[in-house]
């Protein structure tokens, strides 16, 4: 979290997360279902990364996702998640 800013804005199929202490509250609760990641493709600069990967989890073995990252005077600023939500349903 050193690195979010505190009025970071997340976009996930879930819906939005406005905050750095709301992001902190969701990236926790997905860690408890978390096994792993697997990197498929990462790319970036000094304002935007992009990062393509598998996620593990306790419900499904493998979720293919992206998040694509803003960054503004080297905090997080913005980021916009995408996988398909409809399979945490099918379980």
């Amino acid at each position: 979290m050193k690195v979010v800013a505190d009025d970071v804005v997340s976009e996930t199929p879930f819906g939005l997360i406005e905050g750095g202490a709301a992001l902190h509250r969701s990236e926790s609760d997905f860690a408890g279902m978390l096994k792993g990641a697997t990197m498929v493709a990462a790319f970036g600069d000094e304002t935007t990364a992009l990062l393509m990967y598998y996620t593990h989890t306790h419900p499904l073995p493998s979720v293919l996702s992206a998040k694509y990252f803003t960054v503004e005077n080297g905090k997080i600023t913005a980021i916009k998640a995408l996988f398909d939500k409809s399979v945490f349903g099918a379980q």
